[in-house]
């Protein structure tokens, strides 16, 4: 099986938004497939698109500056599970989805990708010929990919999570306590990563 690397364009297109955003103020950090693969998660399918997140008051700021590159407005979007405020760009050829204020609601378990707080606290720092992005934490890729049922994704995720444990479960701590979690989404949890709900305890957030 071979595996897939981060293409020029995505790389050209990442140097493009973190100088068009560098001066901005602007929380955001780059996620989906293209934060995987800056994290040396092992992918068999190139990236459609370069996903990056950001917090709801966010978005009409990235809006306004990156509007040269829009292909169409902020809008609100709500499916089954997810809520967002979505635009999307055209960067180098290459389509970037802008997702604010990011929530997964199923089966009990009520989870919000804070970006800011990821920036302050967790994000991994990649440079890439100069540039420095920051990446949203593999804490957050486990919890997304799991609620969306996508093993492929989250397997991998938590065996290099396990590599080092002490630098990525504090963090998954972390946002379990932040957020809302089922008792079988917790079952979950426990046996892919071999932890106890007494290391991985539940409350409700706020």
């Amino acid at each position: 099986m071979s595996f897939v690397q981060l293409s020029f364009k995505v790389l050209q297109a990442m140097e493009m938004l973190q100088k068009a955003l560098q001066y901005s103020g602007i929380k955001w950090l780059v996620g989906g497939s293209c934060g995987l693969l800056l994290h040396g998660i092992e992918l068999v399918q190139s990236p459609g698109d370069l996903d990056i997140y950001l917090d709801e008051h966010e978005v009409e700021a990235l809006f306004h500056i990156l509007q040269n590159w829009a292909l169409d407005q902020p809008l609100l979007s709500t499916t089954e599970i997810y809520t967002s405020t979505l635009s999307h760009y055209r960067v180098a050829d290459m389509q970037v989805e802008a997702v604010g204020g990011f929530s997964v609601h199923k089966n009990g378990s009520h989870y919000y990708a804070e970006a800011e707080y990821f920036l302050q606290q967790y994000a991994l720092n990649v440079e890439i010929q100069g540039t420095v992005l920051a990446v949203m934490p593999l804490a957050h890729e486990l919890l997304f990919n799991m609620l969306r049922d996508r093993p492929d994704r989250y397997k991998p995720i938590a065996a290099a999570m396990l590599i080092k444990p002490e630098q990525h479960l504090p963090v998954l701590q972390d946002l379990i306590e932040r957020n809302q979690w089922s008792p079988e989404f917790m079952l979950r949890l426990d046996k892919l990563l071999g932890t106890t709900s007494h290391t991985m305890e539940t409350r409700s957030r706020g």
